[in-house]
């Protein structure tokens, strides 16, 4: 006899594993059945309706339902149980009219944190995707709508696909020109999605778009759920950057630039010591300001050290970023400038800035041909006062002839300039124009402007070495507080002893601390000013500062003319 139990465990054996391989292609792909109540229904009990295929089954929580138009009609809760493992995507169609909405249906998960769906209802079609063996549609309870009835007409479920959807990007990946917001998503509805910007070196959680401003920028992003990663997406973004002038500036918002103007000029160079940023000062030739104030109306102009305010000059300025090497090694002062490439621009019209990009790629300048030398306009303290009026009537010291209203020129932004009869009053740390005393500021203007100390380059490293009530002049960069019009700049000098506006802050680029103290500037109305200190000690050998002992002061003027005298220390 033989004994054939070994052959049927051997065949139970091979039907198990066959078994297995047969579930586990059916769970890698993705299925997709249709009950379409339209057609066929569902057949079962009241409170439970099973789909022909039995893989789901459907079950009405204080529900009324009936078919009506070749449909279930739904007064209430409906929950879909799956019998197969986890459905990745359900789709609801609805008899057009009587479709929940994003205001009174709410889709939970039974198997995991309650998920409101308020999206990807459109028309008549309600589509969720995800990983979930029980789904709920349900009332919204903060709802208030009635009725609370919905025509379904058919479901469309898939089942067996376990991939994670991988992510997509809106916009897509291209060339722009101008910034753009990145949204990222995935139709794994409860997927956690991480990006990176660096080639997948660093990953960080998505949790608002992402701001792609300049230059190339590649994105990836990966989706996450119940542990299981999506394919990686990826998109590159290039932005093109915008090519202004330097007085487009004014209208321009921030982002990538690109500044190109025939008639611009490097002027000199500054160093933000606060920072530790280098930059170098470019402005156009946007006129003087004789070409856009007209005398006729009826203002008297103003003169500081024997320069008409009425012929100042109008140029916009900007600040370039350079690196520390670059700032180094600049001798480009005075030169023509054609154009400057691959700048952020700060988008702050009162104070023009164009920097490095978030990758530290240095804006490029192209020089030129050097210029004559540039001749700073000069300011004093009444100029930085903000605006009275705009009619500049008012508020104004009268001229000779009983009618005429004195005015003063307004610096530009980041102008850089020459300030002068500035006095340092230590009690407010301001200066201010000088008191009038019937030679200095006989007419009795006053202003005042602050000061900042992050670009000075003299020996003044506080304010408390500043010298009280002592006149300074020195070079500077004027940055504006606010936002001023952009016409022609004057302000009316009042004289009605109030308290000053200032509408700027002031960086001296050499202040220093003696420089208030030897002087032989005693008048506002003075055809001349002290142009720069030198100091000498008895060998001759140029000194930073004074040094204890005797020290040979050397004053030049901006006439041309210098004054050596003897000082003690």
């Amino acid at each position: 006899m033989i004994n054939r139990q070994p052959n049927t465990l051997k065949m139970k054996k091979l039907s198990i594993l066959l078994l297995f391989a047969i579930m586990a292609i059916f769970q890698a792909q993705a299925t997709t059945e249709e009950i379409n109540f339209a057609l066929e229904g569902l057949r079962g009990t009241v409170q439970e309706f099973t789909s022909k295929s039995n893989h789901f089954y459907m079950t009405f929580v204080s529900t009324t339902y009936s078919y009506s138009d070749k449909a279930l009609r739904i007064n209430g809760s409906v929950k879909i149980t799956s019998r197969v493992g986890p459905i990745s995507k359900i789709v609801f169609t609805f008899v057009e009219g009587h479709a929940p909405t994003s205001q009174n249906c709410v889709i939970t998960l039974e198997s995991q944190s309650s998920y409101t769906k308020t999206t990807d209802i459109q028309a008549t079609t309600l589509t969720w995707a995800g990983f979930a063996t029980i789904i709920k549609i349900d009332k919204n309870p903060s709802s208030s709508q009635s009725p609370y009835t919905w025509y379904l007409k058919k479901m469309e479920i898939t089942y067996g696909e376990t991939e994670v959807a991988a992510p997509t990007f809106s916009p897509e990946g291209g060339e722009y020109n101008e910034p753009r917001s990145v949204t990222i998503t995935s139709t794994t509805q409860g997927a956690t999605i991480s990006y990176s910007t660096d080639g997948g070196a660093n990953w960080a959680t998505y949790q608002s778009p992402i701001a792609v401003t300049h230059g190339t920028t590649t994105i990836q992003a990966k989706a996450t759920y119940n542990n299981t990663e999506s394919k990686i997406s990826t998109a590159t973004y290039k932005i093109k950057p915008a090519t202004v002038t330097l007085k487009d500036l004014m209208t321009q918002g921030s982002g990538a630039l690109d500044v190109a103007d025939a008639s611009m000029q490097a002027i000199t160079r500054v160093e933000d010591k606060a920072a530790s940023r280098y930059y170098v000062l470019v402005k156009d030739a946007d006129g003087a300001s004789i070409e856009k104030v007209e005398k006729a109306e009826g203002l008297a102009s103003y003169k500081v050290n024997g320069q008409d305010q009425t012929a100042y000059d109008q140029s916009n300025w900007m600040l370039v970023e350079v690196s520390k090497q670059d700032y180094t090694a600049f001798d480009k002062e005075n030169c023509s400038v054609s154009r400057i490439a691959g700048g952020l621009y700060n988008g702050d019209a009162c104070n023009p800035v164009l920097s490095r990009a978030a990758d530290g790629t240095m804006p490029v300048i192209t020089y030129g041909d050097k210029g004559d030398q540039y001749t700073p306009n000069q300011y004093c303290p009444v100029n930085f006062m903000a605006s009275y009026t705009s009619d500049y009537s008012g508020n104004g010291a009268q001229g000779s002839n009983g009618t005429a209203t004195y005015f003063f020129m307004n610096p530009k932004a980041q102008e850089y300039a020459t300030v002068v009869w500035a006095v340092w009053d230590k009690a407010t740390s301001a200066f201010y124009v000088p008191a009038p005393d019937g030679v200095n500021n006989k007419l009795g203007f006053y202003g005042k402007f602050e000061v900042a100390l992050d670009y000075n380059d003299g020996d003044v490293k506080y304010l408390t070495d500043v010298q009280d009530q002592h006149m300074y002049t020195f070079p500077a960069i004027v940055k504006k507080l606010t936002a001023q019009q952009a016409a022609a700049r004057k302000v009316n000098a009042n004289t009605g002893g109030g308290t000053a506006q200032p509408g700027y802050i002031v960086y001296p680029l050499e202040l220093n601390a003696a420089s208030g103290v030897v002087t032989a500037v005693s008048d506002v109305h003075s055809t001349k000013t002290v142009k720069h200190v030198s100091y000498y000690n008895l060998a001759g050998a140029e000194i930073a500062a004074p040094q204890a002992g005797v020290n040979i002061v050397v004053t030049t003027y901006t006439d041309g003319t210098t004054r050596a005298t003897k000082m003690m220390k």
